[in-house]
């Protein structure tokens, strides 16, 4: 295999990164709970530094998935994230799913202003007593207002994004 064809296949156009690996709150089964992933990943978030870095030396890098088994909104470096990546021309998903808990101000104007492209809301339940018997820890009521928040930042700037998708695993209790 030449050089050139080799080097074809170390170029991803989409990648994902773990934004944060830690999660507030205590899903039963979910691997993070369990610390299942620990033997893997450590529980912290990725610097801006970092960020930057991959972006800058991998300038083929089309999209980038923030969530995976963490919380992406409990990266304090979000919202530079969010504008560095929309420079550089790098779209950004949290398509694999937010409990979308605990999100700051300048985090939903950044999602907003900076295009985050779509945005999964894990949402278990209609009511607070069904919602936390999986999103243990977790408030319904604060994810609702949370979403009427980028909801009313998405008006203000006129912007579709992100796209939001409602995430409803279905269980007995719900």
């Amino acid at each position: 295999v030449t050089q050139a064809v080799y080097s074809q296949f170390l170029r991803p156009r989409r990648l994902r990164v773990e934004a944060s690996s830690a999660c507030q709150l205590r899903c039963p089964r979910c691997p993070t709970t369990t610390k299942a992933t620990l033997p893997v990943i450590t529980v912290g978030a990725i610097s801006f530094p970092n960020f930057q870095a991959l972006i800058e030396q991998h300038p083929w890098i089309e999209e980038i998935e923030l969530s995976n088994y963490g919380e992406p909104f409990l990266n304090p470096n979000l919202a530079r994230m969010l504008e560095f990546a929309f420079d550089r021309g790098v779209a950004l998903t949290c398509d694999n799913g937010a409990n979308f808990n605990h999100v700051d101000e300048a985090v939903l104007e950044a999602a907003v202003r900076f295009q985050l492209r779509s945005l999964t809301c894990s949402i278990d339940g209609v009511t607070q007593t069904t919602y936390s018997t999986y999103r243990v820890r977790g408030v319904l009521d604060r994810v609702l207002s949370n979403i009427r928040r980028l909801n009313e930042m998405k008006r203000q700037y006129n912007s579709p994004f992100p796209f939001l998708t409602w995430q409803f695993v279905v269980f007995g209790h719900n």
